[in-house]
């Protein structure tokens, strides 16, 4: 149905918005005619709605066996203005029986990229899109990158990047919304993929974007305890948290990655799985010397 139309000429309603001071709606109310409807905004896990422009995947998601969900105990404590000892990143862990440094990774925009910077394991780039300028991705870990990938250089979605450093630790991927005025918030990368980007994640067993999170309430609700280096506690994760993991369809029965009916297992049931799996315990306590890098210089 459309609205019904003003029965006052245009110079009335200005004189009446000039002259009794009320906002417009009302002026259009007295004048008979209908407000426009106001676009109600879908809130995310994440907070408000996030443009989607991730147009292509940092990488195949058919490379891992496992991701960690934003907000997790995963690694190290990685937060915001905001919140604080959470893991507000996603951890993405290749299979066991895979070569690590097989995992190609390329541009997930058109954009540029304002920062490249060594790691204790490859280099960490830093992009930001053409479409969104107020925010940045993160890609850590990264090796044998082209020649031309630098900072202010240009890429083009999908543009080779480099590879993933290798079975030293798992790849990491953050997304810092940066705003003008206002706090500095991370965000998922999956808040941000477009539906083609994330359809890939969803044929290899991702059931939605919803998934790979956390949500404010229930890390609050579940809070995990960090050292003051950012390290999480052995006791990190109570039991009953939210499970900090999800298991790919891909994962083979080699992999070392958690069984479904493991994920809510406390968070020390991972961090002493160095007995059972003692490449992992590794990549963790390598992870536990990158408190440097919890934040970019510059976010």
């Amino acid at each position: 149905m459309k609205p019904r139309p003003s029965t006052c000429p245009p110079w009335l309603i200005l004189v009446l918005l000039s002259a009794i001071g009320v906002g417009p709606a009302l002026v259009l109310a007295a004048c008979g005619a209908e407000p426009p409807a106001v676009e109600t905004r879908r809130e995310s896990p994440t907070g408000p709605v996030r443009p989607r422009f991730v147009t292509v995947p940092v990488h195949e998601p058919a490379a891992f066996a496992r991701i960690s969900r934003f907000r997790s105990g995963v690694g190290h404590a990685y937060s915001d203005d905001l919140e604080r000892c959470r893991s507000m990143k996603h951890y993405f862990e290749p299979p066991m029986n895979v070569d690590w440094a097989a995992v190609d990774l390329r541009a997930p925009f058109n954009g540029r990229i304002v920062k490249v910077a060594p790691e204790w394991a490859g280099d960490k780039i830093e992009l930001v899109p053409d479409a969104a300028p107020d925010y940045r991705v993160v890609i850590f870990h990264v090796a044998g990158a082209p020649q031309r990938i630098r900072e202010g250089a240009s890429v083009r979605a999908g543009e080779p990047l480099g590879h993933h450093i290798g079975p030293q630790t798992m790849l990491d991927i953050a997304v810092w919304h940066r705003p003008s005025e206002g706090p500095r918030r991370l965000v998922s990368y999956f808040d941000v993929l477009t539906d083609e980007a994330f359809a890939p994640f969803a044929d290899v067993g991702v059931a939605s974007r919803e998934a790979m999170m956390i949500t404010k309430a229930e890390r609050d609700a579940a809070p995990l305890r960090c050292e003051v280096d950012g390290r999480f506690t052995k006791d990190a994760l109570p039991a009953g948290a939210p499970a900090d993991w999800v298991v790919l369809g891909n994962a083979p029965p080699s992999t070392d990655s958690a069984p479904a009916d493991r994920q809510h297992a406390p968070r020390r049931a991972h961090r002493r799985g160095d007995a059972q799996h003692p490449a992992h315990g590794q990549r963790l306590r390598r992870h536990d010397q990158e408190s440097r890098e919890r934040r970019p210089d510059n976010s």
